[in-house]
């Protein structure tokens, strides 16, 4: 072909001297220790050659950093000498991952034509010639042969761009050298199920180098137009990417929604579209993916790998739970059958062919099947919350409440009133730690009787989240549509901070005296009764019933506070029974029987005996208290953060974790960072499952990062010190990353992944967690210690 018809620019001299200066550059930041903008250097040998060729690789987090300057921000660099040979695009983001990519910043800040491209699913591939008319083919960050590599991607497509060339008739050499004289990179996505299976289907006449792109290997993003790129392709045989340019950034958005539906175009599934446009009169770039149907796809392969690895009992579900578990009841036979499919999967070949006889045996398209399951899990909530088909219904009255709130008064009225249908289990009864013993009780007692009163403060969300749990865990005989959980909110509308509930629960654990089984007012006295009591007043989360945990109780009964309040309470619970319970048939007592078993209820002597924690029980870990994160404005534009408030997933309360009890086991250097703080508590008199402590400390809050699954903020502890300001920082840090857990996908995915994702994004630089910093500073944050 003859290269001048195609009207491209030549790399100008002070281009190449622009490299030189990067590659110096380059050079100096590869010997930097600093964590920020720094970049890795390997050297290999181009393949055929004894040429060395060197690759760049920044860390992921620093692309979208603004504290951080990169000297390019190619992703996929490789350098011959001074020169640039191959260069990737400029890193580009998703619609809504970060504020500079959000509708409204696009809007304002692009200019079209929109040029809208089909996201191929493949690896993608860099290609470039030598001057001696060698060809140059690289991977995202990989080129020639590596020990190291059992996959080699590079390799792979070099042998698939040679087959190509071949096919076409056309000598190696000449693509190179056109290449070479262009002084531009080729950049294609190599997609071949008989190399490596993606999400979209590549076999056959689909497989081969998909041409997306010809940048110039300039320091500065500059890249061809796609009109261009296609005659290029056709030239020397690449496969073409369809295309179609848009005028306004509205259409743009408009037709993207539109197909974002079905995840279809022009009939075939894709990943989404990689828009090209200007911004500050330069190339830029930015993509739209779709949700679904590769939400689903992506969830398919794990379940199996999951069931495949660990059996069917191990696996657990996302997003698409009701699918996953119907493709596992199609897939696990053939895997029997054929343990052959078995090994193949585990290798990454027959996801797609293992997906697509699913579809086949279903006969219905992947947007039928989605609608299905959706419409299916609307009718299972309705026929749970009607209790449709059900006899009976068991119930499970959950007390939230302070101290003093007159729970265990109300709860023992009730039970007295009704001994054939109500039960109560008491959480003073349970042996420490509690953990899910009441829960196992309760399910005892609802085996005799359709009501069971689990008797709990629940004044924290995450109680309230693990009696849910332990339910889920623990049933095996009661079917989830015939449980029913009901909230009996002691507090109702009043505030924690109304004086008058410290006025009326204080008078009443005061007046009981040694009544109870743990607090003893005439034994340890009033002082320490006081300071158990503001330790549960200070912690006390309100119920939400919008808002998960609270949103999964079937009814909330809102109770007051007032003086002999308990008496009015039974008789509120027990006219709300007789109508949300009408299959249990509560019969609405006299005024004479109500008084009569509310003096029984007060007149209850505990028969065990149960003491706060003492000092001799291990903390569980020692925290630096950290307020109001949600008050970061530039949390709220991050999409995935939203998702997490949609699913009511953000915690209520936020820490940085000093040191945890479980990172000492058979690890002696935290067990000295453990001993350290304890030393701290010596004369601290344990008296509540957490206790503020008299010790500050400052510190900085550096990025949000997340991935699919968890969000946190990388923290650094600036200084830790006493009253006086005495410095205490010899006290030393448990985790290697500290952070804030902002929130989780879903109560399968813990708190703890936030290490792993920390972890991976400063060892390996992972591609998949985003990063947005923050360079908050914060001081005299309270130490605390968790029992």
């Amino acid at each position: 072909m003859n290269i001048l018809d195609l009207q491209i620019d030549r790399v100008s001299q002070e281009e190449n001297e622009k490299s030189k200066q990067l590659v110096s550059e380059l050079e100096e930041l590869s010997k930097s220790t600093a964590k920020r903008g720094a970049v890795k250097k390997y050297t290999n040998i181009v393949d055929g050659t004894d040429v060395e060729i060197s690759s760049w690789r920044f860390n992921e987090w620093d692309y979208s950093s603004k504290k951080v300057k990169l000297p390019i921000y190619a992703r996929g660099l490789f350098t011959v000498g001074d020169r640039i040979v191959c260069r990737g695009y400029d890193k580009f983001f998703n619609v809504d991952e970060l504020g500079s990519v959000s509708k409204k910043a696009l809007q304002e800040t692009t200019t079209g034509p929109y040029t809208l491209t089909v996201k191929a699913n493949g690896c993608i591939v860099f290609i470039s010639g030598l001057e001696n008319g060698t060809l140059v083919v690289c991977s995202k960050h990989s080129t020639g042969y590596r020990d190291e590599l059992t996959h080699n991607h590079a390799l792979a497509a070099q042998a698939a761009l040679k087959r190509q060339l071949e096919k076409k008739g056309i000598n190696p050499k000449e693509l190179a050298t056109t290449l070479h004289q262009l002084g531009m990179t080729a950049v294609a996505e190599y997609c071949d199920d008989s190399f490596e299976e993606h999400i979209i289907e590549y076999t056959q006449e689909k497989a081969g180098l998909y041409l997306h792109g010809l940048n110039y290997n300039t320091c500065d993003f500059k890249t061809c137009s796609m009109t261009v790129v296609t005659s290029f392709a056709q030239a020397f045989g690449f496969k073409t990417i369809d295309y179609f340019e848009l005028p306004t950034f509205k259409a743009a958005m408009e037709f993207l929604e539109k197909a974002s539906e079905t995840g279809l175009h022009k009939g075939e599934e894709i990943e989404g579209f990689v828009v090209r446009c200007q911004k500050d009169n330069s190339d830029f770039f930015f993509k739209y993916k779709f949700e679904e149907p590769y939400l689903l796809y992506r969830e398919l392969r794990e379940v199996t790998k999951q069931y495949l690895a660990k059996g069917v009992d191990k696996v657990s579900f996302k997003n698409h739970k009701l699918i996953c578990m119907d493709y596992l009841k199609f897939v696990i036979p053939l895997f029997d059958t054929e343990p052959a499919l078995k090994e193949d999967y585990l290798k990454g070949k027959g996801i797609v062919k293992m997906r697509k006889l699913y579809m086949e045996h279903k006969q219905q398209s992947v947007s039928e099947i989605i609608k299905e399951e959706q419409s299916m899990e609307k009718l299972e909530e309705e026929l749970k919350c009607a209790g449709y088909g059900q006899d009976t219904c068991k119930y499970v009255l959950v007390t939230v409440a302070t101290i003093g709130c007159g729970k265990t008064t109300t709860s023992m009225t009730l039970a007295n009133l009704f001994p054939d249908l109500i039960g109560v289990v008491q959480s003073d009864d349970i042996p420490s730690p509690i953990k899910n013993k009441q829960v196992a009780k309760c399910l005892e007692v609802l085996v005799e009787k359709p009501i069971v009163i689990l008797d709990r403060n629940n004044h924290k969300f995450i109680e309230r989240q693990q009696t849910f749990e332990y339910f889920a865990d623990l049933n095996k005989l009661i079917p989830a549509s015939k449980l029913k959980f009901i909230c009996l909110n002691f507090l109702g509308t009043m505030s924690k901070d109304d004086p008058k509930l410290w006025e009326i629960t204080r008078a009443r654990v005061l007046e009981r005296g040694d009544n109870h089984q743990s607090i003893k007012v005439e034994r340890d006295g009033s002082y320490k009764a006081e300071m158990i009591m503001k330790g549960f007043l200070g912690r006390f989360q309100p119920v939400e019933k919008d808002k998960f945990p609270d949103s999964r109780f079937d009814h909330i009964i809102d109770l007051v506070v007032e003086k002999n309040s308990s008496l009015e309470n039974a008789k509120l619970i027990t006219r709300t029974l007789a109508e949300i319970a009408s299959d249990v048939n509560v019969q609405y007592p006299n005024e004479e029987q109500f008084l009569e078993a509310y003096q029984k209820a007060l007149e209850f002597k505990p028969v065990v005996t149960k003491n706060f924690k003492t000092k001799k029980e291990k903390p569980q870990y020692f925290g630096i208290q950290v307020n109001d994160i949600d008050k970061l404005g530039q949390i709220h534009e991050i999409g995935f953060f939203k998702q997490l408030q949609e699913a009511n997933r953000v915690k209520k309360e936020f820490h940085i974790t000093l040191i945890h009890v479980g990172s000492t086991k058979k690890n002696p250097p935290m067990k000295a960072i453990y001993q350290k703080y304890c030393e701290l508590i010596k004369d601290t008199e344990h008296i509540s499952d957490q206790i503020e402590l008299p010790y500050k400390a400052d510190a900085k809050l550096v990025r949000i990062c997340w991935n699919s699954r968890v969000m946190c903020i990388e923290a650094e502890v600036k200084r830790i010190y006493g009253k006086e300001g005495e410095r205490l920082d010899s006290l030393g840090i448990g985790n290697r990353y500290p952070h804030i857990t902002v929130g989780t996908i879903s109560e399968k995915v813990q708190a703890v992944e936030s290490n792993k994702l920390l972890a991976d994004l400063h060892d390996f630089g992972d591609e998949n967690i985003n990063t947005q910093d923050l360079n908050i500073e914060l001081n005299q944050l309270p130490l605390f210690v968790h029992y």
